[in-house]
């Protein structure tokens, strides 16, 4: 509920999209003079697991990045006055009580990362464009096996990319990050980072730093927007 600044959750309605994070917490930007300790002790997390969920090599943060506070919670309530919940960073709501749906393909899958969508599913751009200047980390949609984990090349235009497999032919494709977190053959679980944001391979025009996420069933690419 933090994520989209809901204070009653039978106020959901049939369509209205929501964030489902990797695990409970909150998202938090940083701001002038903080440092992890800070943020810890302001939220009672553990710097170790601020860490850990963000795929930091030190403790080292700058103002403007993007962290995820795991088991954190709002200092305050939040306002219910014309917030817009999760724009760009959403799950679709099918019934008002999605927790009792079952994990079948549409509700299987997380949003990957944190930021807003630039560039949607279109003739030509098979995938959401999903962008925040600040890298933050890039999660596994589900849990799976990754079958490909590519750096240090052009990789068919995507750049430094992973894909994973989830089994009964769905797989889901992250491109242009920065970094990669993980190996070929690896098995990962939903929430688990896989690498970081970033702007390699054929990146032009507005979208800048973002990752290009597909959802690809048996060799058709999908549109993400209807899987999670």
């Amino acid at each position: 509920m933090w994520e989209n600044n809901i204070v009653n959750p039978n106020s959901l309605r049939i369509g209205q999209t929501i964030l489902i994070p990797p695990v409970d917490g909150i998202s938090y930007k940083v701001a002038e003079n903080d440092t992890l300790t800070k943020i810890s002790k302001k939220y009672n997390v553990s710097t170790e697991s601020i860490i850990a969920q963000n795929n930091l090599s030190s403790e080292t943060i700058r103002k403007g990045q993007a962290l995820f506070l795991p088991d954190a919670k709002p200092l305050a309530a939040p306002s219910i006055a014309t917030r817009n919940p999760g724009i760009g960073r959403s799950s679709r709501v099918t019934s008002a009580s999605p927790s009792s749906a079952s994990p079948a393909v549409g509700k299987m899958f997380i949003y990957p990362t944190i930021g807003k969508i630039t560039q949607g599913y279109r003739g030509g751009h098979y995938a959401l464009d999903i962008a925040d200047r600040s890298k933050p980390p890039v999660w596994a949609a589900a849990s799976g096996t990754v079958v490909t984990a590519s750096t240090g090349t052009w990789g068919r235009g995507y750049g430094n990319y992973v894909v994973i497999d989830h089994g009964d032919g769905i797989q889901t494709l992250y491109g242009h990050m920065d970094s990669v977190n993980v190996y070929a053959g690896q098995v990962v679980s939903q929430g688990d980072v896989v690498g970081i944001m970033g702007n390699t391979g054929r990146v032009y025009g507005v979208t800048g730093i973002h990752t290009h996420w597909e959802v690809i069933i048996n060799g058709v690419k999908v549109n993400p927007i209807n899987y999670y």
